[in-house]
């Protein structure tokens, strides 16, 4: 595992042979087709899993759900 942080962990990578899990940590509950799994942290911390196969399906979705959960880290909040 793969662990990314700041003051806080704001997201984490796994791996297994067909795939990565890309966990990330945002203070809201996210639905979307493309998130596999959450899990409730905390009141205010959410854990969002995304399965990805290949390298193009990290994207400017993803890019962004990541650049939230790091501003959500620093204490800097939503974009």
């Amino acid at each position: 595992m793969i662990v990314f942080s700041t003051t806080a962990s704001f997201a984490g990578v796994t791996f297994t042979k067909a795939r990565l899990d890309l966990g990330f940590f945002l203070t809201h509950h996210l639905r979307h087709t493309r998130i596999h799994k959450v899990e409730r942290l905390s009141p205010r911390k959410f854990a969002h899993h995304v399965h990805v196969f290949a390298a193009g399906q990290v994207d400017s979705e993803i890019s962004h759900w990541l650049r939230e959960a790091y501003q959500g880290s620093t204490g800097g909040g939503h974009e």
